[in-house]
């Protein structure tokens, strides 16, 4: 079983997330702002990481940013999830060190295909 660690805003898109990656056996928990997330990340390291780029205070490129630059985080396998679908978003956050992308809106079904596809870390 992986576990998942979401980080998104937007309750109702977290909700349908969770419910999805639960539902296909995965162990998910919420993070709602940046530093939620590295605050959890730095206690304890989850299978996969899901972000989103839009957050609050601490956005998800500079959580992407932190994870790849630190030791214990930097293989950890991330998926980003945004509704900006633009080349150079996708061209950015690659470089960054993204593993999957995903633009809102989605399929629940791409979640858990790019989830599954992963190695855990």
């Amino acid at each position: 079983m992986r576990t998942v660690l979401i980080v998104e805003d937007d309750p109702d898109i977290a909700l349908m997330m969770s419910v999805t990656l639960r539902l296909a056996g995965n162990e998910v928990a919420i993070a709602p702002s940046g530093e939620d997330a590295l605050a959890r990340l730095r206690r304890q390291a989850p299978s996969v990481l899901i972000l989103d780029l839009g957050l609050p205070g601490i956005g998800g490129r500079e959580v992407l940013r932190q994870v790849r630059s630190d030791h214990a985080l930097h293989r950890l396998p991330v998926v980003v999830v945004s509704a900006h679908a633009g080349s150079p978003t996708i061209q950015d956050i690659s470089a960054l060190g993204c593993d999957r992308y995903l633009t809102k809106p989605f399929d629940p079904k791409e979640l858990v295909k790019a989830v599954a596809a992963l190695p855990a870390a």
